[in-house]
C-alpha cells in the first residue's frame, strides 16, 4: 500500500510536457530544482514500495519532498542538461555519487533496512534517469547564465555530500538547530528600524515597507525586467543600488522572508552576513566563508551550530546566504579577495542560494562572475511607490504622536507630494524620502535649492532633531557638534577598516579635535559630553557591539558617514591644491568614490573652483591621478557644475578618444574604459548637454576620418546602452547621433570589416535608404540576420521595417529602390530565419492592411514578408530556424489560425484566387518587375527561403501547411 506516497511521486506522463517546456526555455537552477522531485514515477516504484509500512511510506514521501532530494535530482538534471563531457566514465562518476547520496538520504529520513535502502535508491535513480530523458532535450542546453564548469563542481559536491551524510549519525539535531536559527532571525529582524519617525525605534515591515522594483543588468545595458523570476533568494543574485536605495533593508527583508516562509519539511535557513563586520578577518590568509557563517550564528543569534550542520545545510539546498555590503570593503584589493572567496564558495556549494548586495558605483572594479551570478539593480521609487510610502509614513507618525496636529496626516501627505514634485529624482531614493518627510513634518516646507535639500537632511540627522523632539541640547553648540561629527566621521572612514570604533578610541580622537581650541581638561569634558549626546542619537551613531571592557560604535547608515566625512574634507581643505593632495590619490585609484564625489561637490558649491579642480585632476596635481577613474570623476562633476568651453571640449575629447582607443579589432570594450563616456552622456546636467553634444560630435567626426570602424562600433554600442535612458536623455542622444551621421557619406567605410555590417544593419533599422545600401553591400540575407558582436547585437532590420512601420515607413524613392534591388537579386535570399524574429514578423504581416499604402510601400512590405510565409508553409520549418540552443518559435493559437488564411500563402499553396491576388497588386500600380517576381513566387517557380538541403519526409509535400506547434 502506497499510503499517500503520491504526494512525493508523480507519473512521468504528467511531468513530460511541463518540465520539458521549462527546461527548453533556458530556466535557471532554481526552476530546475523546483520540478526535480517530480522525476520519479509511481507506477514503476509501486512494486518496491508495496512492502513498506505506512509509517515508512510517509517517511519516504517526506524525503522526496525535501530539499535533499531536490539537490540530488538537480545534480543529475544539470549534468544531463549541459551534456557534460559525454564520456562513459564521467557519467558513471555522477551516477555513483548520486546513488550514494540517495542511500544516505534514505538512512536519515527512513528506518528501512540497509538492503531496502539500496533497492529504493536504485529505483529512484532509474526514475530520475528516465524522467530526465523525457524532460531534457537530447542535445542539451547551455544557458548563458550558467557556467559549464559548475557541472563538474556539482559532481564533486555530490561526492562530498554523500561522504558528509555518511559521517552524520542523525539529522534531528541539525533540523532542530535550523528551526532555532529561523526563529532567531524572525525575532531579531522582524521589525525595520526607522529612527526618523518621532518616538519610533522599530516598526513592523507591513506598516511602512514598500516593495521596490528591480531591473536586470545585462552585459551592456539594463534589460527590461521589473523583478527577478521567482524570489530574489532563489539561485545566485547580486543586488546593486544607489546609496540609500534600501540594499541593507532588502537584505534583512530577504532573510526575514526566508525565515518566515512556511515550507513543511523543506524550510530554508537564512545566513545574513554584514561583510564590513569581518573586514579584519578577510585580510587574513586561509579564512573561508563557511567560518563566517558559523560566527554569525553565535553573534548576534547566540547559537552554536552542531558539527557539520552548516555544510549540510549548504550542500543540500537548505541555506540562503545573504552577503550585505560588498562595497563597504573600501579597499579594492580587499573587495577582490572577498569576491574570490565568494566564487570559490559558490563552486564548493553549487546548491546554495546566494544574494550579494553592493552599491552600483564602483562595483565594476571587483565584480562577481556573470557566469555564476545574475545581476539586478534596485530601481528608484516610482511616483506610485513614493505615494504609498508617504501615506504610510505620515500615518505611522500620527500613531506615534497622537497629537491634534498629527490627525491631519492626510492633508500633509497631499501637500508634501505636491511640493516635492520639483525634486522627484531626490525623493525617489527611499532614505532621502524618509528624511524629506521628517523635514516637512518639522518645517512644513521643502527647500527649493537642491544643495539646501542635502544640507537640511544632514541637519535633520544631527543639529535639529533634538529641537523637533523637545530634547535639551546638553550644552553643545550646533557648530561645535557638527565639526566634531565631521572629524569623527573622517576618522571612522579613513582610519578604521570596518568603520567601527570603541568608545575609548572615539574619546581620544575627539579630545585631540577639541584640544585645537580648548585646554586639555575642557577638551576631555567636551569629548565626553559629545559622546553622551551621540549615544542618544541612535540615528547618527549607535552602539553596535561591545567587548569585555568597552562599547563599540558605528554610524547607523553609511551614506551619512560618507557625507559628514566629505564635509570634513571640504571644511579643512581651504584650497584646491589641499583638496587634491588629500583625496587625489584615492580618485586616481577609483576608491572612496562617494566621499570624493561629495567632498569635491561641497567644495565647488561653497568655495567655487570647479575649473581648477578639473584642471588639477587632469594635469596630475594629485599623486598618481590619471586614467579612467579620473575621467569618470571629472565627467561626474558635469552633473552639478559647468566648465569653460575650452576645458569642457578638452575633457570630452579625452573621454571619447579613450573609449575609441579601447574598441579593438574584435570590438571588445571593457567596462572600465567606456565608463567615463557613459557617465558623461547619461548624467551630465541639462545645462551642459548642448556643449557636450557638439564636443562629442566634433571628436567622433575627427576620429572617424582615421579609424572609422572603431568609431562606428562605439556609436552603435552607445545606441544600445542609451535605449533604456529617459526620453529626454535618449532624445539628446538621437540629436547627437543624427548630427554625427550627417558626416558619414564623406567617409569610405572599409569592406569586409564585421563592424561595417553591424553599423549598416543598425542604420537600416531607422532609414530605408540605408537598407538599400545594406542589401547592395551584403545581399538580402543581411535584412534577416541578427548581427552579434561582443559590443552587443543588432536585431535584423526586417523587424523594424515590418513591425514598426511608423518608425521607418517605406515611402517614395527609397521604397521603390529597395523593391527593385530585392527582385534583381538571385533567389533564394535567406538560408534560415532567427527564431526570435519569426513570431513578431508573422504578427506584423498578419496585421498589415495595404489598402491605403502607396504602391512602392506595398511592394517592399510584400517582398520582405515572403521568406516568413515560406517558413510557415514548410513542413520542416524547425530546420529552417536558427537561434540559441533550445529557443523555439511559439505561434499563438489565433496567429496560427489567421496566418493560415493569408491570401499570398493560400494562392501559392493551392492556387486559391491566384488571379485575383495578382490583379490586386497590378491595379494598385505596383511595378512590372515586382509583379513578374510575385507571379514566379506564387506559382512556386522560385523560393526566397533556401530549403533545398532540408529533407522532407515522404508523407509531406512541399505545398502542405503544417501548423501544429
Amino acid at each position: 500500500m502506497l499510503y499517500s506516497l503520491d504526494k512525493g511521486i508523480r507519473p512521468l506522463s504528467a511531468l513530460s510536457g511541463e518540465v520539458y517546456r521549462r527546461v527548453k526555455t533556458r530556466i535557471g537552477r532554481a526552476r530546475v530544482q523546483k520540478g526535480a522531485r517530480e522525476l520519479a514515477s509511481a507506477q514503476a516504484t509501486e512494486g518496491v514500495l508495496s512492502t513498506l509500512a505506512a509509517e515508512e511510506a510517509e517517511n519516504l514521501s517526506r524525503y522526496l519532498l525535501s530539499p535533499d532530494f531536490d539537490h540530488v535530482c538537480f545534480e543529475y538534471a544539470l549534468h544531463r542538461r549541459l551534456n557534460y563531457g559525454g564520456s562513459h566514465r564521467q557519467y558513471e562518476e555522477i551516477v555513483t555519487a548520486i546513488r550514494a547520496e540517495i542511500i544516505e538520504g534514505l538512512r536519515h529520513f527512513t528506518s528501512v533496512q540497509p538492503h531496502q535502502r539500496t533497492l529504493l535508491a536504485d529505483v529512484l535513480l532509474r526514475e530520475i534517469v528516465a524522467g530526465a530523458e523525457v524532460a531534457i532535450p537530447t542535445r542539451g542546453l547551455i544557458p548563458d547564465e550558467i557556467d559549464v564548469s559548475v557541472v563538474g563542481h556539482a559532481a564533486a559536491a555530490g561526492v562530498r555530500n554523500s561522504q558528509l551524510l555518511a559521517k552524520i549519525n542523525s539529522l534531528s539535531e541539525i533540523h532542530d538547530f535550523a528551526q532555532q536559527m529561523r526563529a532567531q532571525v524572525r525575532n531579531c529582524l522582524g521589525e525595520m528600524a526607522l529612527p526618523h519617525i518621532r518616538g519610533a525605534q522599530k516598526v513592523p515591515y507591513e506598516e511602512l515597507w514598500v516593495r521596490p522594483e528591480f531591473g536586470r543588468l545585462g552585459e551592456k545595458a539594463v534589460e527590461s525586467a521589473k523583478s527577478p523570476s521567482g524570489p530574489l533568494f532563489e539561485g545566485r543574485n547580486v543586488l546593486l543600488g544607489a546609496p540609500g536605495a534600501g540594499k541593507s533593508t532588502m537584505a534583512q527583508k530577504i532573510a526575514l522572508d526566508v525565515a518566515s516562509a512556511d515550507q513543511e519539511g523543506s524550510a530554508l535557513v537564512p545566513f545574513l552576513v554584514v561583510l564590513r563586520n569581518f573586514t579584519a578577518e578577510f585580510q587574513q590568509v586561509g579564512r573561508t566563508l563557511d567560518e563566517f557563517l558559523e560566527m554569525q550564528c553565535a553573534d548576534p543569534y547566540g547559537l552554536k551550530p552542531p558539527n557539520d550542520a552548516v555544510p549540510y545545510l549548504l550542500q543540500n539546498g537548505r541555506a540562503v546566504v545573504i552577503l550585505d555590503g560588498l562595497d563597504e570593503l573600501t579597499r579594492v584589493w580587499l573587495r577582490r579577495r572577498v569576491v574570490d572567496l565568494i566564487e570559490g564558495f559558490t563552486y564548493r556549494y553549487p546548491n546554495a542560494s546566494i544574494v550579494v548586495t553592493s552599491r552600483q558605483v564602483g562595483y565594476e572594479y571587483a565584480p562577481l562572475s556573470r557566469k555564476l551570478f545574475s545581476v539586478w539593480k534596485l530601481e528608484p521609487f516610482t511616483d506610485q511607490q513614493v505615494e504609498r510610502y508617504v501615506t504610510k509614513w505620515f500615518a505611522l507618525d500620527a500613531q506615534q504622536s497622537r497629537s491634534a496636529e498629527a490627525a491631519g496626516s492626510g492633508g500633509r501627505r497631499d501637500s508634501f507630494l505636491r511640493e516635492s514634485e520639483s525634486i522627484r529624482d531626490i525623493r525617489s531614493n527611499p532614505l532621502m524620502l524618509s528624511l524629506l518627510c521628517g523635514i516637512y513634518l518639522a518645517e512644513h516646507f521643502i527647500p527649493a535649492n537642491r544643495a539646501d535639500v542635502y544640507r537640511k537632511c544632514a541637519e535633520l540627522l544631527f543639529a535639529q532633531w533634538d529641537a523637533m523632539r523637545a530634547v535639551a541640547s546638553q550644552d553643545q553648540s550646533v557648530l561645535a557638534a557638527r565639526t566634531a561629527l565631521q572629524h569623527i566621521a573622517w576618522v571612522f572612514y579613513s582610519e578604521t577598516p570596518d568603520a567601527k570604533l570603541s568608545r575609548r578610541h572615539m574619546a581620544e580622537h575627539l579630545k585631540r579635535h577639541f584640544a585645537e581650541r580648548f585646554d586639555e581638561d575642557i577638551a576631555a569634558e567636551k569629548a565626553e559630553s559629545f559622546l553622551e549626546v551621540c549615544a542618544g542619537r541612535s540615528w547618527v551613531l549607535a552602539q553596535v557591539g561591545s567587548t569585555n571592557t568597552d562599547e563599540i560604535y558605528a554610524f547607523v547608515h553609511r551614506s551619512f558617514l560618507e557625507y559628514f566625512a566629505a564635509e570634513h574634507v571640504s571644511r579643512t581643505c581651504t584650497s584646491v591644491e589641499g583638496l587634491l593632495s588629500k583625496i587625489g590619490d584615492r580618485i586616481s585609484r577609483g576608491e572612496w568614490l562617494e566621499v570624493t564625489y561629495l567632498a569635491v561637490q561641497l567644495h565647488v558649491l561653497y568655495k567655487g573652483g570647479a575649473r581648477e579642480v578639473a584642471e588639477g585632476l587632469l594635469n596630475g596635481v594629485g599623486p598618481g591621478v590619471r586614467g579612467e577613474p579620473v575621467l569618470a570623476f571629472v565627467a561626474q562633476m558635469l552633473s552639478y557644475t559647468g566648465f569653460p568651453p575650452f576645458l569642457l571640449r578638452a575633457v570630452v575629447d579625452l573621454i571619447v578618444v579613450l573609449a575609441i582607443d579601447n574598441v579593438d579589432d574584435t570590438s571588445n570594450m571593457t567596462v572600465l574604459r567606456d565608463n567615463p563616456l557613459k557617465i558623461l552622456l547619461s548624467e551630465a546636467s541639462p545645462e551642459n548637454l548642448e556643449m557636450i553634444r557638439r564636443a562629442v560630435v566634433e571628436t567622433m567626426t575627427k576620429e572617424l576620418r582615421t579609424r572609422p570602424s572603431s568609431v562606428i562600433a562605439l556609436v552603435v554600442h552607445l545606441e544600445h546602452y542609451l535605449q533604456n535612458a529617459s526620453p529626454t536623455r535618449f532624445g539628446f542622444w538621437t540629436r547627437m547621433r543624427d548630427t554625427f551621421i550627417e558626416e558619414l557619406p564623406e567617409i569610405a567605410l572599409p569592406q569586409n570589416d564585421p563592424r561595417e555590417l553591424w553599423f549598416r544593419a543598425w542604420r537600416a533599422q531607422e532609414d530605408l535608404a540605408a537598407a538599400v545600401e545594406l542589401v547592395k553591400a551584403f545581399g538580402p540575407a543581411s535584412l534577416y540576420a541578427d548581427v552579434p558582436l561582443r559590443l552587443g547585437t543588432v536585431r535584423a532590420p526586417v523587424i523594424r521595417l515590418l513591425v514598426h512601420p511608423g518608425d521607418s515607413s517605406p515611402t517614395g524613392e527609397s521604397a521603390y529602390a529597395l523593391s527593385q534591388v530585392l527582385v534583381q537579386f538571385d533567389t533564394p535570399w535567406v538560408r534560415t530565419l532567427p527564431a526570435g524574429l519569426v513570431s513578431p514578423a508573422l504578427a506584423a504581416i498578419n496585421g498589415q492592411v495595404d489598402v491605403d499604402l502607396a504602391a512602392h510601400d506595398m511592394e517592399t512590405r510584400t517582398l520582405l514578408s515572403l521568406p516568413f510565409l515560406e517558413w510557415v508553409a514548410h513542413p520542416m520549418r524547425r530546420e529552417l530556424t536558427t537561434g540559441q540552443r533550445g529557443e523555439t518559435v511559439d505561434l499563438g493559437e489565433r496567429l496560427t489560425r489567421d496566418i493560415r488564411g493569408h491570401r499570398l500563402l493560400r494562392a501559392r499553396r493551392d492556387g486559391h484566387a491566384r488571379s485575383d491576388v495578382l490583379a490586386h497588386y497590378r491595379e494598385a500600380g505596383c511595378s512590372d518587375d515586382f509583379v513578374r517576381f510575385l507571379v514566379q513566387w506564387v506559382e512556386g517557380h522560385l523560393n526566397t527561403l533556401d530549403s533545398k538541403d532540408v529533407s522532407v519526409p515522404a508523407q509531406y509535400t512541399g505545398s502542405v501547411v503544417v501548423l501544429d506547434d
